[in-house]
């Protein structure tokens, strides 16, 4: 919850300052950038701090608002309580956050779906609605 709490934070202070659509059609500043990684690697892992921090900045022209939003909220649950384990256990930012396309799924966490993880191994993902993501060889 630390990380997804600190996350809010920053949207709201973003959001104070300027329309969703000028967020959208405006490339990310690096100073707005090195803003939020601030904000995050105070909480998420080193491996995925800057992925994190770039996906929570600017939402990719493929995915809805919808999709990218609970992405978001599934990646900060995910680092707030398996991040540490994840990374102990080299699962790469790739493995995690990885857009999908091209008809591959993309990362764990576009494939949680408002789940929460039940058990992380170093091969797979268990989710609490019972599916096993195995981890891409």
């Amino acid at each position: 919850m630390r990380l997804r709490k600190a996350v809010s934070q920053a949207d709201r202070l973003l959001l104070s300052t300027a329309s969703k659509k000028w967020r959208a059609t405006r490339p990310p500043s690096t100073d707005a950038i090195e803003e939020r990684a601030a904000i995050i690697s105070e909480t998420c892992p080193a491996p995925y701090a800057d992925t994190f921090t770039r996906l929570n900045h600017q939402k990719p022209m493929a995915l809805s608002d919808a999709r990218w939003s609970r992405a978001l909220d599934d990646a900060g649950r995910f680092l707030d309580d398996w991040g540490a384990e994840a990374a102990a256990m080299h699962w790469s930012a790739g493995e995690l956050f990885d857009l999908p396309r091209e008809g591959r799924p993309g990362g764990i966490v576009w494939r949680l779906k408002g789940e929460r993880v039940d058990a992380l191994g170093a091969d797979h993902v268990r989710l609490s609605d019972g599916r096993v993501i195995a981890r891409a060889s």
